[in-house]
């Protein structure tokens, strides 16, 4: 498996697995996405990185400053998406390993993402990589005609133990 920043011609592939991927227990906002013009324009200010075996795209990460002022500099926001066919084969663990590796190397401190309580699967990978959870946003959606937490999940890149 090759990890790299994604190319114009692994957009449709990307688009193709975001439209495939997202209801209303992993998100809060269905997105969907209909022409590479439109995903490039959602792209803006991010960095995605894909994971892919002979020009097929298994997955991505995008990367991106969730709160664009200087003293949030070191922290970096991030969000992952896997093709369904692709979950459960260490996709993502590498996708996370590899931002890690490079958030180090650009000096940043924190990694941090947001999954919703109805996705156990998602905070059992982030788990297992490292990430820890920070807080609860209690009852932030309305989703499935349920209120559903928010889980505030963080990796620290410089610990001290």
């Amino acid at each position: 498996m090759e990890i790299r920043e994604i190319r114009k011609c692994d957009y449709e592939q990307v688009i193709a697995i975001e439209n495939s991927i997202w209801n209303d227990q992993n998100t809060p906002n269905v997105s969907r996405y209909s022409s590479v013009d439109e995903y490039q324009e959602s792209l803006q200010h991010r960095k995605v990185i894909v994971a892919c075996e002979k020009n097929e795209i298994l997955g991505f990460l995008d990367m991106f400053q969730g709160i664009g002022i200087p003293s949030a500099r070191f922290c970096l926001d991030i969000g992952i998406g896997i093709s369904p066919e692709a979950q459960r084969q260490g996709v993502a663990s590498a996708l996370l390993q590899w931002t890690i590796d490079y958030a180090k190397k650009k000096g940043y401190h924190k990694l941090s993402l947001r999954v919703l309580e109805t996705n156990p699967e998602a905070m059992a990978l982030y788990k297992k990589n490292g990430f820890v959870v920070e807080g609860i946003l209690k009852d932030a959606f309305y989703l499935g005609n349920q209120w559903v937490n928010d889980i505030l999940m963080a990796y620290f890149l410089e610990h001290t133990d």
